[in-house]
């Protein structure tokens, strides 16, 4: 019997959706529901229209939503940890810190719910972490926080983290990602990106499209206002 005890909630789903501050008084977007909210996914809800909302001016909900995080995509959404790392990127460090983590009978509270649902995973399913495969990987993407410098030319920067983007989308990967799989969907989605020429890259001036707005909103929202305020440890059995 393993007992592991959490001491914050865990998310084991990861929905990608989008959320931003329109400082303008009336944003007259009428932005279609992307697939994960379609009608023939979840069906006619009553949702209102954008004219309805647009002239809703305060809302009474039945209980006080909670605060947290969006969980943003450009800190690896679902991957992001209560405690951001002082690496310059932090890769590396990530799933070296996870794999040692897993090891132990009370987890640290600072570990990000991918970190939480991956070790779960691999205890129910009984999956290993095939540690010569994971020092090796981690060993080359130690790399990256010596090879980057963002005082460097912006095309340098981005041609390191393609290469790294397209090791993680290799079928190589795959055995890894088995092991660790909401992680590596959180730190995929960043360097897919981070890498790209049209997003900016670690807030970085005029180095692409601010992307910041990204994130897991549409699935935390619906949670903090529909849930109760966690208020304790969870502490999962698994025989």
């Amino acid at each position: 019997m393993k007992n592991i005890l959490f001491r914050s909630l865990l998310i084991s789903s990861s929905l990608l959706a989008a959320c931003s501050e329109h400082k303008a008084s009336n944003s007259e977007t009428k932005e279609a529901p992307d697939r994960n909210s379609s009608f023939e996914v979840l069906g006619d809800i009553g949702s209102p229209t954008f004219e309805d909302l647009n002239k809703t001016k305060s809302v009474i909900t039945p209980r006080q939503p909670w605060t947290d995080t969006y969980w943003p995509l450009t800190e690896q959404g679902m991957a992001r940890r209560w405690v951001k790392s002082d690496k310059l990127v932090g890769l590396a460090d990530y799933f070296t810190t996870q794999a040692e983590a897993a090891k132990t009978q009370v987890l640290d509270t600072n570990l990000s719910p991918a970190d939480k649902y991956d070790i779960l995973y691999r205890w129910r399913h009984g999956v290993a972490v095939d540690e010569v495969e994971t020092n090796k990987l981690t060993a080359e993407w130690t790399g990256l926080e010596t090879s980057l410098d963002l005082s460097a030319e912006l095309k340098t920067n981005r041609e390191l983290l393609k290469k790294t983007f397209a090791q993680f989308r290799s079928p190589a990967m795959a055995n890894f990602k088995k092991q660790f799989p909401m992680s590596s969907d959180g730190w995929e989605s960043w360097l897919n990106y981070s890498s790209s020429d049209e997003y900016m890259l670690m807030d970085l001036d005029d180095s692409g499209e601010d992307w910041s707005w990204m994130g897991s909103c549409h699935g935390w929202a619906p949670a903090a206002l529909m849930a109760e305020t966690p208020k304790h440890s969870v502490l999962a059995k698994f025989d």
